[in-house]
């Protein structure tokens, strides 16, 4: 099992580990969440979390840094915005 940096944030819900990228004014940071789906983790960034805006979301399954993940979040498309691929 992989060991998170933040390990107290997810405490032991079962699911799949999904970092959420978030954006308030120019600042981004990670938030980690544990969800069925990555549908799931979408939802919860987007409806559950109202003071910041979700920029990305990605799976534990990325071999990406923490520092990788912001870099890419500053240019992605946003979920749930017309480039965004199909699943």
């Amino acid at each position: 099992m992989r060991k998170t940096p933040f390990p107290q944030e997810v405490g032991t819900m079962k699911g799949k580990l999904y970092w959420l990228a978030f954006k308030k004014d120019d600042e981004y940071w990670l938030s980690p969440y544990r969800a069925e789906s990555r549908q799931d983790a979408l939802r919860h960034g987007m409806e559950h979390v109202l003071d910041r805006e979700l920029v990305a979301v990605f799976s534990e399954d990325t071999d990406l840094s923490p520092q990788q993940m912001l870099d890419l979040a500053s240019v992605m498309p946003r979920p749930g915005s017309v480039f965004r691929r199909a699943e």
